[in-house]
């Protein structure tokens, strides 16, 4: 009988109509999810360059607001970076990953050549970063953890989280923001997340805060 029922006429017709929705909603979450570009280049990324700082700046405080979370962010430095993304991690617990879901692992210079991968592994955890070198490989550790930083992101808008969320490990990418410093309220506790301004500094404090306006994401520009 059952059988039957899926020759009529009517049960055709609503499996039709049931797989047209079903495609229908599938593109219409792969629309919402997907970044709109404003721009589209033709030059080359370079991550072989360090990334550019203008430390004196004069930018008014940014504010944020979700639920229990007040926040502003205070630029101290204008930031420009190509790099390359040496690894990925999303976090999902705590105030901060409500602002900066996203941390990359970002490398320029020497340790973003190809033959580098046989040498050094990146990972993350807890909002560290960690690399190991093996034995032989042709770079000092300094010279690593100086062309390397641990960069919390925080995007400015829903299209650059959207962006952030697409790049995958081992991509070279280009980022326009700020370094930020973050201060405010969370569950009437006070909250505060502040930015290295350096590349020669490490463990604890070492680590980008990086407010986020534009990427570049292969021959494509996002705001």
């Amino acid at each position: 009988m059952l059988q039957k029922l899926y020759h009529t006429p009517v049960s055709r017709v609503i499996l039709i109509v049931l797989v047209i929705i079903s495609a229908s909603v599938i593109t219409a979450i792969v629309f919402l999810n997907k970044p709109i570009s404003v721009e589209e280049v033709d030059s080359p990324l370079d991550p072989m360059q360090d990334p550019l700082q203008i430390d004196d700046i004069n930018e008014p405080g940014i504010t944020y607001q979700s639920g229990n979370l007040n926040v502003i962010y205070f630029p101290q430095a204008s930031y420009e970076i190509t790099a390359k993304v040496m690894s990925k991690k999303k976090y999902h617990d705590g105030w901060s990953a409500k602002i900066g879901p996203y941390d990359f692992v970002l490398a320029w210079g020497n340790p973003t050549k190809p033959e580098m991968k046989n040498f050094i592994k990146y990972s993350q955890m807890r909002r560290f970063y960690f690399y190991k070198c093996t034995w032989d490989c042709p770079l000092t550790q300094e010279y690593i953890s100086t062309h390397s930083a641990n960069t919390h992101l925080i995007p400015a808008n829903d299209n650059i989280l959207k962006v952030l969320r697409k790049i995958k490990k081992g991509t070279v990418i280009k980022l326009w923001g700020y370094l930020i410093n973050v201060e405010g309220t969370y569950k009437e506790g006070n909250v505060s997340w502040r930015s290295s301004t350096t590349q020669k500094d490490t463990g604890n404090g070492a680590c980008e805060v990086m407010y986020v306006e534009k990427v570049r994401l292969k021959n494509k520009i996002y705001r």
